[in-house]
């Protein structure tokens, strides 16, 4: 709504939410080719997450501390906060190691939000531009749009959360994966977006974009930190 009236392109409006809204540069990745995001959009979108995590690395253990916030509470509070996983990571392993197991299950739950966000953005993005264009007449496809456009990605993504969680790899499987094919894949797949950027398209798309996603990613933040704390009293009043 807000990418509207502010007339950001919409395909930049969908993967800047769908970043900022649940967990970063994953939700990025699932949307774009729903939202028809251009390069430069997801690019745009990348640079404005990475940027938000990277301050909320710094700043956001010393607002814990401010704050007196316990371990558990602090994890709760960054694995819905810090939009980016290695920086949610990061920052909750700086805070304690409580911190950090409950900051990885708070990020697993977000994560498992992802299909349901790609799901939401086929109906607004194509199916109901499809009917609001006056095919109510026309029989639309419903499951053959979702199966065209969902991006595959996702379901290889929870197979491997499965597979590990069942024991099926090895300390050592893991570390080649983490430290070789992540790299890898990262490397050719920012490389392959990064060659498609022009600084010039970075100016196209204005300051307005980069405004609505770090103020949303504030707020969400904010509201997340009330709601952790709201939370956190329950449990102690209850027990």
């Amino acid at each position: 709504f807000w990418g509207r009236r502010a007339k950001v392109d919409s395909g930049l409006a969908g993967v800047m939410g769908a970043g900022v809204g649940v967990c970063g540069v994953s939700a990025a990745v699932a949307v774009a080719p729903v939202v028809n995001a251009k390069p430069r959009d997801f690019f745009y979108a990348i640079g404005t997450i990475l940027l938000f995590g990277t301050v909320g690395l710094f700043t956001f253990p010393y607002i814990g501390k401010a704050l007196d916030m316990s371990e558990p509470v602090f994890g709760a509070w960054v694995g819905t906060a810090i939009l980016n996983t290695a920086q949610l990571v990061a920052a909750a392993s700086w805070y304690g190691h409580e911190s950090l197991l409950t900051a990885n299950v708070i990020n697993i739950v977000r994560v498992g939000f992802i299909p349901l966000i790609v799901l939401w953005a086929i109906y607004f993005y194509v199916v109901k531009p499809a009917v609001d264009a006056g095919h109510e007449g026309q029989k639309i496809n419903v499951w053959e749009i979702v199966t065209s456009k969902f991006p595959i990605f996702v379901f290889g993504f929870f197979i491997m959360v499965t597979m590990n969680e069942m024991g099926m790899f090895t300390a050592q499987d893991r570390s080649i994966l983490a430290s070789n094919l992540l790299k890898l894949f990262f490397a050719i797949g920012f490389a392959g977006v990064g060659l498609n950027i022009a600084f010039d398209d970075l100016k196209k798309a204005g300051g307005s974009a980069f405004v609505i996603g770090v103020v949303s990613a504030t707020l969400k933040a904010v509201l997340a930190a009330v709601a952790v704390a709201l939370a956190a009293r329950r449990y102690v009043q209850r027990h």
